[in-house]
């Protein structure tokens, strides 16, 4: 059989691997492991085709709504099977405000929700005053009942949207993301290529699977190699981050993954007391994406874990978007990845110089790798449309079978993004928004176009800004720190906002924090801020995938409406501050007032 979709897969592994466990759901609640086969899974999908095939038509648009589990699973590819366009996010939750679930529907003209029987009873409750909601068919999957059925006479083909992946809105309003089915094959055959999966290859997961890291690297990939994957739910982790490492210890898996904070939040969570209860010789690929990497988080959590057996060659830095479907670029498996020290001061003007050893002001950036397949990317000036000339920052461009159709029902966005030229050339890119720059043949991201923050004519990036303070003083919480510029009398104004932690809220030294805080980029960057918004835990927007929100705080700053513990605002301060001493050993000198 030539398999040219998903779902061509998903018909061979019923045949040729019936009775494997294809999926294991981990619930924490009553200590259950949930499987199902590959057999079962296509016989659930099929149920659920027949029914979504009988009563609607072809492309309408089926918003899954479901809490983390096997019915998620069930009723995604059922959706590609009969030829319906899935549109997968997260359930909403009892009392909260249901905007970007709003936004979804209207921009989408979703026809069907489908959950299974429990959200599905909680939706009407929840939606029962809401009209945007009253044309909506609010559908179960759970006790699907058919009888005996022929086969569906439909096939996707390759050129159909399979679903639509809206985007995290950390730049903005969630947009549609038109994914095609070759897009999720040339994806997904790109993964297999870069981990090296194999049948033999055993995955642990808990990423949301509403979202394009969960969704295609830990529900996809796995069904495309024919390889287990252990799920749990986001919230199961974030409780007690250690399951994470129990999964990967229990089931010897030697694949799995998330974002910068999840490490960062295991390191910190987990006691060394703990550490006797774990072995993580079995994990081979530890890949970390969303947004810059960052060399120290691998480092701790190489430090701290190595002593389980966490090898140095594990961490596997990657880069994607959900506009290339997934997955860019990344390296081979077990090379121990790139770490380069730039000099900061040049990169204020997009120039990557090596720093000297003797520097006090280094940046680090971690290698992204390169690109596979049919793919390519340039560095290209996003004024001027030119190419970059080499070791200087621009835009990421890109082009290849993983890049999608563009947004849905938004053709002029999507003209703008997806058919960008490099002067008069004729082939056509994909704007990704983000910064970074090609050394010796890998790609660094430095950060997102849009948060670039100019001052003075100089360039900063926020994630290295939001680095800086971090560790400037214990009380920050991390991963929480949002900077971003505003401009006031046609200047322009650093702003930082941050969470304080729990831990410390009924001891809090507020002035020594934004003592603390002003020092550290004074020091690092020779830079002053201009006001300083300390926030209760939570506070601080961010999406349902951990991003912050950085233009939505801006605007929430302007707007003076987020509730704040603390707030800093000194225009005169940047006269009153100076640094004292030489480059190896600065002193702060100023008078803070409030």
């Amino acid at each position: 059989m030539i398999c040219k979709t998903i779902v061509d897969i998903l018909v061979q592994r019923a045949i040729c691997q019936s009775n494997e466990i294809a999926y294991t759901f981990l619930t924490f609640n009553g200590g259950e492991k949930l499987n199902l086969t590959y057999k079962q899974l296509y016989d659930r999908a099929s149920i659920i085709a027949h029914m979504l095939h009988k009563r609607f038509e072809l492309g309408d648009r089926v918003l899954l709504l479901y809490p983390p589990g096997l019915e998620f699973i069930e009723a995604f590819y059922g959706c590609l099977m009969a030829g319906m366009i899935a549109v997968p996010a997260y359930p909403p939750r009892k009392n909260h405000k249901l905007t970007r679930l709003e936004s979804i529907i209207l921009d989408c003209d979703a026809k069907i929700i489908l959950s299974n029987e429990s959200t599905s009873t909680q939706i009407k409750s929840n939606i029962e005053n809401n009209e945007l909601f009253h044309n909506l068919k609010i559908l179960s999957s759970t006790n699907i009942v058919v009888g005996k059925e022929k086969d569906l006479d439909f096939k996707p083909q390759e050129d159909d949207i399979a679903f639509l992946q809206y985007t995290s809105g950390s730049t903005g309003d969630p947009k549609g993301v038109m994914v095609t089915h070759a897009n999720l094959y040339n994806n997904s055959l790109m993964i297999q290529e870069a981990f090296s999966n194999t049948t033999e290859t055993v995955m642990v997961s808990w990423l949301p699977i509403f979202h394009d890291m969960g969704l295609i690297g830990s529900i996809i990939q796995p069904l495309f190699v024919g390889y287990h994957v252990v799920l749990m739910s986001p919230t199961s982790f974030l409780q007690r981050p250690i399951r994470w490492l129990q999964a990967i210890t229990e089931f010897k898996a030697d694949l799995s993954g998330g974002p910068n904070f999840s490490y960062d939040l295991c390191v910190s969570s987990i006691s060394e007391e703990q550490l006797s209860e774990l072995d993580l010789s079995s994990w081979k690929l530890a890949y970390s994406g969303a947004e810059k990497i960052q060399h120290a988080t691998f480092q701790n959590f190489i430090e701290k874990f190595g002593k389980c057996g966490f090898n140095k060659n594990t961490p596997y830095p990657c880069y994607g978007m959900a506009e290339t479907t997934l997955m860019l670029t990344g390296n081979k498996r077990q090379k121990e990845y790139v770490n380069i020290s730039l000099d900061a001061e040049l990169m204020k003007y997009d120039q990557v110089v090596i720093a000297n050893e003797s520097s006090t002001q280094k940046l680090n950036y971690v290698s992204c790798g390169h690109v596979f397949g049919d793919h390519e990317i340039k560095i290209v000036n996003p004024h001027t449309k030119q190419e970059c000339n080499k070791n200087e920052v621009g835009e990421i461009w890109a082009k290849g079978g993983s890049v999608t159709l563009g947004y849905w029902k938004n053709a002029e966005l999507s003209n703008e993004v997806y058919n960008a030229r490099i002067g008069k050339e004729k082939e056509i890119y994909l704007r990704t928004g983000d910064l970074g720059f090609i050394y010796e043949k890998e790609l660094y991201l430095t950060g997102r176009l849009k948060d670039l923050i100019i001052i003075k004519g100089k360039n900063y990036y926020p994630q290295d800004l939001e680095k800086a303070i971090e560790k400037s003083h214990q009380a920050i919480q991390e991963n929480s720190i949002a900077a971003f510029s505003i401009e006031q009398n046609d200047l322009a104004q650093l702003v930082i906002m941050l969470e304080v932690k729990r831990s410390v809220m009924n001891d809090l030294d507020n002035k020594a924090i934004v003592k603390c805080v002003i020092e550290s980029l004074l020091i690092e960057f020779e830079l002053a801020i201009d006001h300083i918004v300390l926030l209760r835990p939570l506070q601080l927007p961010k999406t349902s995938s951990g991003k912050i929100q950085r233009r939505l705080c801006r605007t929430k700053f302007l707007e003076d409406s987020i509730p704040y513990i603390y707030k800093y605002s000194n225009s005169k301060y940047q006269q009153d501050c100076k640094l004292e001493g030489n480059n190896s050993e600065k002193k702060l000198n100023f008078t803070l007032s409030s």
